[in-house]
């Protein structure tokens, strides 16, 4: 589903539970999860659904502020940037960010509601964002690039999204334990 812009086949889902013999009531428990985790069926999501007043009014307020900075390129202009910051300069390292800065921000919107406030998506989107652009030199033809920065900013908003999650629980766990030995830390 994620390299597959958020969504994945009926078709898919019925083939990976193929040997369960699963009934039509455990196919739904499989639809609701994936549902719950922002993954569609047979088309994406529309995520600002899930968004809180919160999430919308900072959506709206990042896009306002990219429209100011964001760069509008043809394929040719930027298949050109993106071989210069291959190439180490800067100034089309900063014209590719500029370029990419929406699509951190439909990325982020797969992500809502996994624990993470959307400004801390948006946050770790664009620093993975400039990490990628920096990494660009190690490719070997610019057609790699969209993907693999793609693939970055994603990488970076499941590890938070991960990295939550873990903590959460750790800090269950905590409480559970000191209720458990309440008595012995007092």
């Amino acid at each position: 589903a994620k390299e597959n812009g958020g969504y994945i086949s009926d078709s898919e889902v019925k083939e990976s539970f193929a040997g369960m013999d699963l009934s039509d009531e455990q196919f739904e428990l499989v639809y609701a999860y994936l549902k719950e985790h922002n993954i569609g069926i047979n088309e994406p999501l529309n995520a600002d659904e899930n968004m809180s007043e919160d999430e919308q009014g900072v959506l709206n307020d990042y896009s306002k502020q990219i429209k100011d900075v964001s760069e509008s390129l043809n394929e040719g202009e930027l298949r050109a940037y993106i071989m210069q910051a291959m190439n180490n300069d800067e100034n089309a390292k900063s014209k590719i960010v500029s370029f990419y800065l929406p699509k951190v921000m439909d990325i982020a919107r797969l992500y809502v509601n996994q624990g993470i406030p959307y400004e801390d998506l948006l946050g770790e989107g664009n620093l993975s964002l400039m990490e990628g652009v920096n990494m660009l030199g190690a490719l070997e033809n610019p057609d790699e690039a969209e993907g693999m920065l793609m693939k970055v900013i994603m990488d970076a908003m499941e590890e938070a999204v991960s990295e939550n999650k873990r903590s959460r629980k750790l800090s269950g766990s905590i409480t559970n334990m000191k209720f458990l030995f309440k008595d012995s830390f007092t």
